[in-house]
């Protein structure tokens, strides 16, 4: 699930993204680079947001030893 996730995410990214860049580019290229950038720092910033908004899981916040399987 996490992959299939992942790839639609990097698929439809670079669809959004592109069409914003061609629907820009006929006025000024050098511009609608730069605002397609913007677009990206922003998602990248809100995605590292919520990736230090998560939970943290480790075995010295719960107190117990790991369950090995023998």
């Amino acid at each position: 699930m996490l992959i299939t996730l992942q790839q639609s995410g990097l698929a439809l990214g670079v669809a959004t993204l592109g069409t914003f860049y061609l629907a820009l580019a006929p006025h000024d290229v050098a511009h609608a680079f730069t605002d397609v950038e913007y677009v990206q720092m922003g998602i990248v910033a809100l995605l590292a947001v919520g990736a230090a908004a998560l939970p943290r899981f480790t075995d010295a916040a719960s107190g117990a030893a790991p369950v090995v399987d023998a």
